[in-house]
């Protein structure tokens, strides 16, 4: 197979794979050698060895925990440095809010106007950062329902409507 013949598309695992996955899911979730993970190595046919680099290593992880649950996979390829479209797609908002987001320099890019681009490293830690920000707020919310009593209010109401 030649570089030409590998094309993006859905893969989707055979029923008679599935037990395959999951065993091989279960390997690669479970290889941790104390705090440092020890990577994997790959074999050829003909008995070469490599250890995956740690970046295939993840995809390789991500896509057969997926694969073993039965659920289809595909990989998405994006070119370095990411164009304002692709990054807004990235991130799931509008592009005209991820160029504000650059305007205010929450986000490092390069270029000006439609020739903007962004690094994705700086796009994930972004992304991470404001999952943390959301994630601490709802876990305020949380809180302070729960000081509230709001939690068992709505419990019990559901419980009188059901005749319980």
């Amino acid at each position: 197979m030649n570089s030409s013949d590998i094309k993006p598309e859905p893969i989707v695992a055979t029923s008679e794979e599935l037990a395959d996955l999951a065993l091989l899911s279960q390997l690669l979730n479970g290889h941790h050698n104390g705090s440092r993970p020890q990577l994997p190595r790959l074999v050829s046919p003909e008995g070469k060895e490599i250890e995956l680099p740690a970046s295939v290593f993840r995809l390789l992880r991500q896509q057969v925990y997926q694969l073993a649950r039965g659920n289809g996979v595909m990989t998405v390829i994006f070119h370095e440095p990411l164009p304002t479209g692709e990054a807004a797609k990235l991130l799931d908002v509008p592009r005209q809010h991820l160029v504000q987001l650059l305007k205010d320099g929450e986000i490092p890019s390069t270029g000006y106007g439609l020739e903007r681009r962004i690094r994705f490293e700086d796009l994930m830690a972004y992304k991470q950062k404001w999952d943390e920000l959301r994630r601490q707020g709802l876990a305020e919310m949380t809180r302070m329902c729960d000081d509230l009593g709001l939690y068992s209010t709505a419990l019990l109401q559901t419980e009188d409507k059901s005749g319980s």
